[in-house]
């Protein structure tokens, strides 16, 4: 295999690892992309550097969905709009629940946690959803970052119960959300506290 197609081989199996756990090894990563422990070390000096990047890529096409759902409909961005970002939010979490767990446990090494740091504090969401939810809210810009800070935080506890290791799951559970009864109750609350 080429160096390149070694590296990227190695992200695209730390992305699909990320879904599932937020715990794995180096040789994990390495059998999942047919080679060798020591190219990890090779290309990314260590498992923490590949897990940067691989988060990086998965926080890339979350920010993308929400950019592109905001640049829909600049002029009209509705309840609908709002409730589709809301689901985009919430099928990333279900998807990368080993991600979401990795980075509410872990920070990336400068204190900084990477939902904080891709989504809170990016400069791309900033510069196209702000501005979108200040129309819909009638608010001012810091408002609106609270209010998008509600958003993206909202699904924490869900999350926090779906790792809790108790024997009985949670009926507050990001699991529970799969039950478009409860989504549906869960994002109209969250849209009530949005629109406040």
């Amino acid at each position: 295999m080429a160096k390149l197609e070694t590296k990227r081989s190695l992200i695209d199996a730390t992305v699909e690892l990320l879904k599932d756990t937020d715990t794995f090894t180096v040789s994990e990563i390495a059998n999942r992309a047919f080679t060798n422990v020591a190219s990890v070390n090779y290309h990314f000096q260590d498992k923490n550097n590949l897990i940067k990047i691989a988060l990086t890529e998965i926080f890339d096409k979350l920010k993308m969905k929400i950019i592109s759902i905001v640049q829909s409909d600049q002029d009209a961005f509705s309840e609908e709009l709002f409730s589709e970002g809301l689901n985009i939010i919430f099928e990333f979490y279900a998807e990368y629940k080993g991600a979401t767990r990795y980075v509410i446990l872990n920070s990336n090494g400068s204190g900084e946690n990477e939902i904080i740091k891709h989504l809170l504090n990016d400069e791309t969401i900033l510069r196209f959803v702000i501005p979108q939810i200040q129309k819909m809210s009638n608010c001012d810009v810091q408002s609106a970052m609270f209010k998008f800070m509600i958003c993206v935080g909202s699904f924490m506890l869900p999350i926090l119960l779906e790792f809790n290791p108790s024997s009985s799951p949670s009926p507050f559970s990001l699991s529970s959300l799969k039950n478009e009864q409860v989504k549906k109750m869960f994002f109209k609350e969250v849209m009530h506290i949005f629109n406040r």
